[in-house]
């Protein structure tokens, strides 16, 4: 594909209504951002993935996709989000209240603990649960009443974590969502010790014990760690890798040039750009991340829309009050990619990354012989001339200047017969 010459590209026609370029560089912007979508074979395959386990779990209670940052796991949380609504509303008989998805972005704490409550009323908030200010506990109700000996109790100004825990495993049972999504999982696993990681996990196992619910949770590859702390929550968990693409194999350039073309096709611009013949500065600055990509297409749209084109073919920035233009650029040229492009040392520190979580999910040459070990036992005679240390007991130390209580000697001393 990267000799392909003009005459075999598809450019008699675009993906957008030519109406477009009459609107303002806003709109057009707003439409290339969140309208145009490429479907590609990293993401289906993750997508495949997440959707079998969302419809039959099989004993699966969390889902992980990760991936490098900006290699498209947002993208498809609304992809499988949308999937979800549309087959609820499907369905002949609808459950009332019923919410087919229930779906938050986890906050980075700013301290080093979680903001569990925050989380808990963004997901209230998503279910459509009213009165969220209002939660309180039966065991706060039992103890406030039996306080004031009344049957009316004033309640708090803001509601403790776990009456928003307890409201949200409530809200859960009436809206059965099928799944539980939160984005940008990586934000739990920021905590300031290992024993917080393992009550992280430990959190998450219990509220999809009691809620019933299978959790998704989409972040880059520091969220890992949340795996490992048990081994309840290792059987119970499916790992989805949504990987980069990589330089090394051909079906994964091939599949980068196919997103180019895509991206040609819709890009809001009178003439369409040749992003083709850029495909290798394009695929090193975006780190063969295709979220990574579209962001900086993004960027050189609006730059190029913002140039006006002048007599003398020279462009003129717009002011910094964005008056209108009457004559942008015709289209996007490599000028306006190396402008927006992402500074070196930002790609190689997503690669580097990226490079570590690879090799975290990788399968070691000697991991399968190591689990081989693991699953024999040792032979009864083995085991019979084993020696174990004995078990360490504890001493004890007396008072200062009394002694500690033990038999003397009779007959030998100096009182002695």
């Amino acid at each position: 594909m990267a000799g392909q010459d003009a005459a075999t590209r598809p450019s008699s026609t675009r993906g957008f209504d030519r109406a477009l370029l009459s609107q303002s560089v806003a709109s057009r912007v707003a439409y290339f951002a969140r309208e145009v979508t490429v479907l590609h074979p990293r993401q289906e395959q993750a997508y495949l993935a997440a959707w079998r386990a969302v419809q039959q779990p099989a004993g699966i209670t969390h889902v992980f996709v990760v991936g490098p940052s900006g290699v498209g796991k947002t993208t498809l949380l609304r992809k499988l989000r949308h999937a979800l609504i549309g087959q609820a509303l499907a369905e002949e008989a609808p459950l009332p209240g019923h919410h087919p998805i229930c779906s938050v972005v986890a906050e980075s704490p700013h301290t080093g603990a979680f903001n569990w409550g925050g989380l808990f009323r963004d997901m209230l908030r998503d279910l459509d649960e009213p009165c969220i200010d209002a939660k309180i506990t039966g065991e706060e109700i039992t103890a406030k009443l039996a306080a004031a000996g009344a049957r009316r109790i004033a309640l708090g100004r803001r509601p403790t974590t776990d009456a928003l825990r307890e409201a949200v495993e409530q809200a859960v049972r009436l809206r059965q969502p099928q799944v539980i999504c939160i984005d940008e999982a990586h934000h739990l696993a920021k905590v300031g010790s290992a024993r917080r990681i393992k009550d992280q996990a430990d959190c998450l196992k219990s509220l999809a014990d009691r809620g019933g619910r299978l959790f998704l949770l989409l972040g880059t590859y520091e969220v890992l760690p949340l795996r490992k702390q048990s081994d309840q929550l290792s059987r119970r968990t499916l790992t989805v890798h949504f990987p980069r693409y990589t330089l090394d194999c051909p079906d994964d350039v091939e599949a980068f040039k196919r997103c180019l073309l895509t991206f040609e096709h819709f890009l809001p611009v009178e003439q369409r750009p040749d992003l083709l013949a850029d495909w290798d500065y394009l695929f090193t600055y975006s780190v063969g991340c295709i979220g990574t990509l579209k962001d900086w297409l993004t960027r050189a749209l609006s730059l190029a829309l913002r140039e006006v084109r002048t007599d003398a073919g020279v462009t003129a920035r717009y002011d910094a009050w964005g008056v209108p233009v009457t004559n942008p650029a015709l289209t996007l040229t490599r000028a306006h990619l190396e402008q927006t492009a992402l500074p070196a040392d930002d790609c190689l520190n997503i690669a580097s990354l990226a490079t570590l979580g690879e090799a975290e999910l990788r399968v070691a040459p000697g991991d399968m012989d190591r689990l081989h070990d693991l699953l024999h036992t040792q032979a009864p005679a083995q085991r019979a001339t084993m020696r174990f240390p004995p078990p360490a007991v504890a001493q004890r130390r007396g008072l200062p200047g009394r002694r500690n209580p033990h038999r003397d000697p009779l007959g030998a001393g100096e009182y002695g017969p």
